[in-house]
């Protein structure tokens, strides 16, 4: 498999490595510089336009044998578009509601094309990979709303989660999604798969990257069926 994403792909990697699983690829940047305008298709290759980004896909490709994802023999796992805490941030909906009627009620459709503006980027990107010829899961990040950084709404956290998974589905990409084993019975994540730094309240743990192997691989054997 290749990752390619954004912090949340540590986790995943982590896993990976700690039981001596082949996973190419990484973390490119923080997920709010890969939602919009990060690359280019040219021919049957993508390309990322910050010079830094270019370099270190280059190097991940160089270490998987290959010069480009459309020759990788695997499933790609990608994360863009996926940093959900950072759309569902207070400063954008603060104002509006879109989970109940009200003055200030957002439809469904408007919250839909409010979440794709924000992320096109890197639904063309997964449009790219797909007519590439490439197989691409898309595991969900953990469900964390931090408060400190971005002030994320938990109500908005979990109404875009819907729209950002039929998004990347309608792509043709396949979301990895976790929730039915990870989440308590408030729809809450579980505190073993949280990060254990207080400090951190946006990443998932180890145990959570091992958990979201174990499903993606699964699910990877029924996608190449």
């Amino acid at each position: 498999m290749f990752l390619i994403g954004d912090s949340h792909a540590l986790a995943i990697k982590a896993a990976a490595l700690d039981r001596g699983l082949m996973l190419h690829g990484g973390m490119i940047d923080g997920g709010r510089n890969v939602n919009i305008g990060f690359h280019d298709r040219i021919g049957d290759e993508v390309r990322f336009r910050k010079p830094e980004h270019q370099a270190l896909f280059e190097t991940y490709l160089a270490a998987a044998g290959v010069t480009s994802l459309r020759d990788f023999r695997g499933p790609v796992l990608c994360l863009f578009g996926m940093n959900i805490h950072y759309l569902s941030r207070a400063e954008i909906w603060s104002e509006f509601s879109i989970a109940h009627g009200g003055e200030r009620h957002l439809s469904q459709a408007v919250t839909r094309l409010a979440t794709l503006a924000m992320i096109e980027g890197a639904i063309q990107f997964y449009k790219d990979l797909i007519d590439m010829g490439c197989t691409v899961l898309c595991p969900l990040p953990p469900r964390r709303s931090p408060t400190a950084d971005t002030n994320s709404i938990p109500s908005v956290f979990r109404a875009l989660e819907g729209v950002v998974i039929d998004l990347i589905s309608a792509t043709g990409a396949r979301v990895i999604d976790h929730r039915h084993w990870s989440l308590d019975p408030e729809g809450r994540l579980k505190a073993e798969y949280a990060f254990p730094d207080p400090a951190d309240d946006v990443h998932g743990s180890l145990l959570f990257g091992h958990r979201l192997i174990d499903q993606t691989l699964a699910e990877a054997s029924t996608f190449a069926a």
